[in-house]
């Protein structure tokens, strides 16, 4: 599982006062049946199937919160990413009790992280749902960038910046304890090393074009990734002063260069380039222990870095547990000024919930399935389809030619002896009515 939060802070079409409908593109992204991407140039439309769920919150609750807040930078967007493997959609989306608690919990400890020390009632309310049309389980929230005290609000960011770009070790070891708690995939596990690894959003571009048939078109990246894996296939590169080497040869005709490196990435760009416009490179390939190999290192030495890591997850809840506190005692000081009681939230509370409950933040399954194409059915199952836009079924009854019109008279009287039609949900006490329709009828409303 994987954990991350978008860049876009506010909608960049907006100017003057903010209104509520200019965030409406955020939340269609997050509960839409469909959305436009453009993929390599081209625009295509994403049928999601199934239809996104609504895990939590409201999306017109969260467009008037955000819109009324007096910053510019108004919202943040926050990812929860699942290997195939951390959860099955299909139970998941069924109401699986064992997987909707786990990701219950999950959110639970989400929104503590999101606001430590913070109270509930200085909390804005956050919008929460699901992707499951690839196949894998993604969660996304949003909320406004805020809190609330004494009817002021004031600017929150549960992300803040850290030095060029690293992994904030709060959010790391967060990661870290869900995959832990739950036994999720890891991404950090030294098996799962890449030779290259592409940023989350291109890589989800991607993965869409290719289900949309598009034929991917290298660009920079691609460009720059092909003249290090060509050099280390042909064996003319034995460490990163090589690979540095083969970038700036490469490069260097459209003007650009490296321009800076950490211990597990490259930065390239034009000197002097804004940071929208560099391209860090990641993978092993540009990592600062890179001793020229092709492949991944012997498997003795996958397994000794294997058992360093896992010795790292078991610090997970330690570690998570020291930098919330630090977190929760400066929000308590920043915005509480020392009136805030003391935080009724604790790790051991969170690791002590029952995991064989019932959801107490999700709903128990997946309720807009009605929503999504039903699933092809065999030629012995019975036709019960709920298609969406068509009035539910009931029976015919005689022309009413007296009833208010253009051209008719006025409605008899009660008591004319005429049978009314029965109406969804009330019983025809009177003729008795077809039991069997208006059963048929609720439950295709219950559907």
């Amino acid at each position: 599982m994987l954990v991350g939060f978008s860049h876009h802070h506010d909608n960049p079409g907006t100017t003057g006062q903010a209104r509520a409908d200019d965030y409406r593109a955020l939340s269609d992204y997050m509960d839409s049946p469909w959305v436009v991407k453009v993929i390599g140039g081209a625009r295509v439309c994403v049928n999601r199937e199934p239809v996104p769920e609504i895990l939590y919150g409201r999306a017109e609750v969260l467009r008037r919160q955000i819109a009324a807040l007096p910053f510019q930078r108004k919202y943040r967007f926050g990812l929860l990413s699942f290997e195939e493997s951390d959860i099955d959609v299909v139970a998941f989306n069924s109401g699986d009790p064992r997987r909707r608690r786990e990701v219950d919990l999950a959110l639970a400890l989400f929104v503590e992280a999101l606001w430590p020390g913070v109270p509930a009632d200085a909390r804005p309310m956050p919008y929460v749902t699901t992707h499951t049309h690839t196949g894998r389980l993604e969660i996304n929230l949003a909320h406004p960038r805020a809190v609330h005290v004494n009817g002021r609000a004031f600017s929150h960011n549960p992300d803040p910046p850290t030095r060029q770009g690293e992994p904030s070790e709060y959010w790391r070891s967060f990661r870290d304890l869900l995959n832990l708690t739950f036994g999720w995939a890891d991404p950090e596990d030294p098996a799962r090393r890449l030779n290259f690894a592409r940023p989350d959003w291109e890589a989800k571009l991607l993965a869409e074009g290719e289900r949309a048939g598009l034929t991917a078109v290298p660009d920079r990246r691609d460009q720059a990734l092909y003249a290090v894996w060509d050099a280390v296939q042909a064996g003319e590169v034995f460490s990163r002063e090589d690979v540095l080497a083969v970038l700036d040869g490469h490069l260097a005709p459209a003007g650009w260069r490296v321009l800076s490196t950490t211990d597990k990435t490259v930065t390239i760009g034009a000197p002097g380039a804004p940071p929208k416009q560099r391209l860090r490179l990641k993978g092993r390939y540009f990592a600062a222990d890179f001793d020229g190999r092709p492949e991944n290192p012997d498997p003795e030495a996958v397994l000794r870095e294997k058992a360093r890591r896992l010795a790292e997850l078991e610090t997970a809840p330690a570690r998570f547990q020291a930098a919330w506190e630090k977190r929760a005692a400066y929000n308590r000081e920043r915005y509480g000024r020392g009136g805030w009681p003391e935080p009724a939230w604790s790790m051991e509370t969170w690791l002590g919930l029952d995991r064989t409950a019932a959801p107490a933040l999700i709903p128990r399954q997946h309720h807009l399935m009605a929503l999504s194409p039903p699933t092809p059915k065999k030629d012995d199952e019975p036709d019960d389809t709920f298609t969406l836009g068509f009035a539910l079924p009931r029976p015919d009854g005689p022309d009413r030619a007296d009833a208010p019109g253009p051209d008719r008279g006025t409605h008899p009287p009660t008591g004319s002896g005429r049978t009314p039609e029965p109406l969804l949900g009330r019983t025809d006490r009177s003729a008795g009515g077809d039991e069997r329709s208006r059963r048929y009828q609720l439950d295709q409303l219950e559907r």
